[in-house]
């Protein structure tokens, strides 16, 4: 903390906000991180060879972290969806994630940005260690999707409502108890943001593992199957169940939406047979 509060903290191209840091007024305002690692492509390499180099933003920090970094993969390893990681990597299990990013951010009521917006992220496995707990307010949250659509509620967006949020668990907010030093990992699939803080400084270290996310891949050579589906069945309230599971050739009863009514339409992505980022929207 010390390290970051000496170098300063500025806004990131990672933001989920407004991208402060093209506005020239706001450029050296203490906001959000410090870029410590990035496995990024070379861009003197040859077009198509996609060639990486890491970059060290911060080497102070890198040097305590570093040691670190084989403890931090290992949890990925043991903690992520093996079903889910071995329909991507059938013959690789035990695949090495790939760290692609370390950011160290800092959340203050001082600050030109204190919280952050509902998203998720893009990359297939996150890693988010606490570093303090001397603050009030604020914090990492997940939000529970509706249970008759799978999405989440439209009225949790924007930056008005995150900052209303209270640090308390609902039916629809769940704050997780991190002591400082805890490690929690979330993938690509879990909407989450950071709630208002309201005394003194929230900081955390993100570490950010394979940033080439399979699931997401737009050039993945899959044919890509959406089905929109609406009841016009007036009157009454249906279920959607999946009953055969084409990938794995076997009959299964999985409830992905419930209570649909006829104002309700639904969508679900898949390709070869498989639910695209595991889950219908």
């Amino acid at each position: 903390i010390d390290l970051g509060e000496r170098a300063g903290f500025l806004v990131q191209e990672e933001s989920t906000g407004k991208p402060e840091k093209n506005d020239p007024t706001k450029k050296n305002v203490i906001s959000q991180s410090i870029k410590v690692y990035a496995n990024e492509i070379d861009e003197e390499s040859k077009k198509g060879d996609n060639k990486f180099k890491i970059n060290i933003g911060n080497e102070a920090i890198w040097r305590l972290l570093e040691s670190w970094i084989p403890t931090i993969i290992q949890i990925v390893k043991d903690n992520r969806d093996r079903e889910a990681f071995g329909e991507f990597y059938p013959n690789e299990l035990d695949r090495e994630p790939v760290l692609d990013g370390i950011f160290f951010r800092k959340d203050s009521p001082d600050a030109e940005r204190f919280s952050s917006t509902l998203h998720r992220d893009t990359n297939m496995n996150t890693v988010n260690i606490e570093l303090n707990d001397d603050y009030e307010g604020g914090g990492l949250f997940y939000m529970k999707p509706l249970a008759n659509t799978g999405k989440i509620n439209p009225s949790y967006n924007g930056y008005e409502w995150v900052d209303s949020v209270k640090r308390e668990n609902t039916s629809d907010i769940i704050f997780p108890s991190l002591q400082v030093g805890d490690a929690i990992l979330y993938n690509y699939t879990v909407d989450h943001a950071t709630a208002l803080v309201e005394s003194g400084s929230r900081y955390s270290m993100a570490f950010l593992f394979d940033m080439d996310n399979p699931a997401l891949r737009e050039d993945s050579g899959k044919e890509i199957l959406e089905i929109e589906l609406q009841s016009m069945l007036h009157g009454l309230e249906l279920d959607i169940v999946l009953v055969y599971d084409a990938l794995h050739e076997k009959h299964v009863s999985k409830v992905l939406f419930d209570k649909i009514t006829p104002d309700v339409t639904v969508t679900c992505e898949a390709y070869e047979g498989r639910e695209r980022g595991d889950e219908c929207d």
